[in-house]
């Protein structure tokens, strides 16, 4: 299996490779000091209340929300019955739904502005990620982890791309490195804690403590997220 998922990666870096971006001369002002360069992308991100919000909230549902897929083995096994096959089947409707919510951002998000997909993406996975902490039922668990992957996948994917859409060329690779960071650097973080209340408490507990923070959230970052086209 991690063979052939390594093999997956192929075609993605040689469409990398076939990429051609011209190539610009680099002057001395447009490499500042590694500090100078940290301080100025800092002060960017605080002073713009959009680009803050959207890193918060990709922070946020990092760790309160993809964090997820810990508990699940605790799922399969001790609330739906199952072993490692059932556990790979609620893998497997999550990786679906993530898929699907590819193909239709990928299709219709020139229909919509991007907060509205944004925040779609939100509400979406805050009510799956609810529906499968509650369930007890192995077809209503898939289902909704079906969605909870829709719901995470078209709200990464249009933050990413909003945040690309509205960066100055001369920041954008340094917001997108704090994006990353919010995103992959966090995880780490997202599991820990859903791990210890679920320890301390229940799976079932763990995740609708974080589906709440997520919705908090959400609603913090309303006031911060500007609509624009």
């Amino acid at each position: 299996c991690l063979f052939a998922n390594a093999l997956s990666f192929v075609p993605s870096v040689v469409t990398l490779l076939m990429i051609q971006t011209p190539r610009a001369l680099a002057s001395s002002s447009a490499s500042p000091r590694l500090w100078r360069s940290i301080r100025e992308i800092l002060f960017y991100i605080r002073t713009n209340k959009t680009i803050l919000g959207l890193l918060l909230l990709v922070g946020v549902t990092t760790i309160f929300g993809w964090s997820f897929v810990v508990v699940l083995p605790v799922f399969a096994k001790d609330i739906l019955g199952g072993n490692a096959v059932q556990l790979g089947k609620l893998l497997s409707a999550s990786g679906f739904g993530a898929l699907a919510s590819a193909i239709v951002v990928a299709s219709l998000a020139h229909h919509f502005l991007p907060r509205q997909l944004v925040f779609s993406g939100l509400l979406i996975f805050i009510l799956a990620i609810i529906t499968f902490a509650l369930s007890r039922m192995v077809w209503l668990s898939m289902l909704a982890l079906g969605f909870v992957g829709f719901g995470l996948i078209m709200f990464y994917v249009n933050c990413n791309n909003t945040l690309q859409q509205r960066v100055p060329d001369h920041l954008r690779g340094r917001v997108m490195g704090i994006y990353v960071l919010c995103f992959g650097g966090l995880m780490p973080v997202g599991s820990l804690q859903t791990g210890m209340v679920a320890e301390h408490f229940s799976a079932r507990a763990a995740l609708l403590c974080n589906a709440t923070v997520c919705a908090l959230a959400t609603v913090v970052a309303l006031r911060f997220v500007a609509q624009k086209r």
